[in-house]
């Protein structure tokens, strides 16, 4: 895995133990480690600076064969199918413009069609936490991120064996490490196409094969509202390092079906590539909706099988990513008094309409002014003086000497009265 090192303005420390204490930890588990999470797909976790995003996902997988040892489709042994229901929710936080912690909180009821085994078991599934840094900037608006990320065993398989119900996970403890690159697909300020490729190197205790995830995608995610969507392949390949017989493939330590025969557990050596489209709608920067289908293509020792997902997404906090004001909070951009951002001209509110959140500026067409660009609104006192930015509005009517301008944003509550000061940024048209 490629480590790269330039130092964190927030956080100068945490480039070395995010390294570090992750080699330590390994340090002390077994040298084989790892295994196939065929559930979940290594995927990008980070969001911009302050940004909160809650998802909340039902997932349904069914497989009815396996791919053997040469890739070939193989019918589990009794098994006549193997069905899982899947929840996560999945809470991520950008701690600063670098620097994202993320957690999944997972919850699995696996179903099985098997003359000895139980017909189903429930519970908690693997927990996930997780760690994003962005390393290196390959450009503007191209970057390379680093991940670790650990999935932890909430439930009991020895319990699940005396009970004779299925397992729900191989109950090994997964440490992944490795890297994304985010490359833009279109030339927007905030891209809507998007490319990520991303590979890492997985550690598992239990003896279970180190193994390498690895995913690529190209997305597409419309910056307030409309359709988003997606196609990607990811998959895991193994490293062939496990120390169990392949004939032991899916059995528990007393020799039963942890899963009825599927490889769903208790694979070896799986290796899997599996195709994914996706597509949902965003209703506002806050909410949106996705669904999703995988289904396996290619593997060795891994399920056969397919899933449908739906889920959807709630944000809070700023977006990032932009130097357009249209797609900014003001904390993102600046205000104009503290010099970050250069404006095009100032005009004056000449008449208010506070109720309908309308205003007119004192200049138009013949000034440059262009219906759909958009301008910020600052008050000043009683002596004169310029005070911050109170409002972001958009013009909606342009004649040659004057303009209609809509509010689109509060940033404080106050009335807008005649004399302020309309200024625009320079970045600031449709």
């Amino acid at each position: 895995m490629a480590i790269f090192y330039p130092m964190s303005r927030e956080f100068p420390a945490l480039p070395l133990i995010a390294t570090a204490l992750p080699m330590a930890v390994l340090a002390m588990l077994a040298p084989r480690a790892g295994r196939a999470d065929f559930f979940h797909h290594w995927e990008n976790q980070e969001v911009s600076a302050g940004r909160i995003t809650l998802n909340p996902e039902a997932k349904i997988y069914g497989s009815v064969e396996n791919f053997g040892p040469d890739g070939s489709p193989v019918a589990p042994g009794q098994l006549t199918s193997y069905d899982r229901l899947q929840t996560d929710i999945l809470l991520r936080y950008g701690m600063s413009q670098n620097w994202t912690i993320y957690g999944r909180f997972s919850f699995a009821r696996v179903a099985v069609e098997h003359p000895t085994l139980g017909a189903e078991g429930f519970g908690l599934a693997d927990q996930t936490a997780g760690l994003n840094w962005r390393a290196l900037s390959l450009g503007a608006r191209s970057w390379i991120s680093l991940q670790f990320e650990a999935l932890l065993p909430a439930y009991n398989n020895e319990a699940a064996e005396d009970e004779g119900v299925p397992f729900l996970g191989d109950g090994s403890i997964d440490l992944t490490g490795g890297m994304f690159v985010t490359i833009p697909l279109d030339s927007k300020d905030v891209p809507q196409w998007t490319a990520r490729a991303g590979a890492g190197f997985t550690f598992r205790s239990n003896g279970f094969s180190q193994a390498i995830p690895w995913s690529v995608a190209a997305v597409f995610d419309p910056i307030q509202q409309g359709f988003r969507g997606g196609v990607g392949v990811f998959g895991i390949f193994s490293l062939e390092s496990d120390a169990t017989n392949p004939s032991q493939a899916g059995l528990t330590a007393g020799g039963g079906p942890a899963a009825g025969g599927s490889f769903a557990v208790n694979a070896v050596n799986p290796a899997l590539v599996t195709g994914r489209a996706q597509a949902g709608y965003r209703f506002s920067d806050r909410f949106a909706f996705q669904g999703g289908v995988n289904i396996a293509m290619a593997g060795s020792t891994a399920p056969s099988g397919a899933s449908v997902d739906l889920g959807l997404q709630f944000n809070w906090g700023p977006r990032g990513g932009s130097s357009n004001p249209r797609d900014l909070t003001p904390e993102q951009y600046g205000r104009s008094n503290q010099g970050f951002v250069p404006y095009a001209f100032e005009a004056h509110i000449s008449r208010t309409n506070d109720r309908l959140n309308l205003f007119k500026i004192d200049k138009g067409r013949m000034q440059g002014v262009e219906s759909g660009q958009v301008f910020d609104i600052f008050s000043v006192g009683k002596d004169g003086i310029i005070g911050e930015a109170v409002a972001r509005a958009k013009a909606t009517s342009v004649k040659p000497d004057e303009t209609v301008i809509k509010i689109v944003e509060y940033y404080k509550e106050v009335w807008i009265e005649e004399g302020f000061i309309v200024k625009r940024p320079l970045n600031g048209n449709e």
